[in-house]
């Protein structure tokens, strides 16, 4: 899990039962980029993306079932926040 620090603080005794590492950052959207450029530019996985003001979410259920068959890794419903579509 990616955490900042208030979030550590603030969930300290759960932090500590969970089976998972946890790694502690200033800001969390700022290293989820930063990880997300690193899987990018070390592990050559095609990547299909769109984005637009609108219809995002139709887009992405399209060129889902376009690819249905093959390996294709798609969130079901909706899940817009300040940062994209995914």
């Amino acid at each position: 899990m990616i955490v900042d620090a208030g979030w550590r603080q603030e969930n300290l005794e759960l932090s500590r039962q969970l089976q998972s590492t946890i790694v502690v950052v200033p800001d969390t959207t700022k290293a989820l980029g930063d990880l997300a450029i690193f899987i990018e530019r070390n592990f050559p996985i095609p990547v299909v993306a769109g984005g637009r003001e609108q219809r995002k979410t139709t887009t992405k259920e399209m060129i889902g079932a376009v690819f249905e068959g093959i390996s294709v890794l798609s969130t079901e419903g909706n899940l817009n926040n300040h940062i994209a579509c995914r």
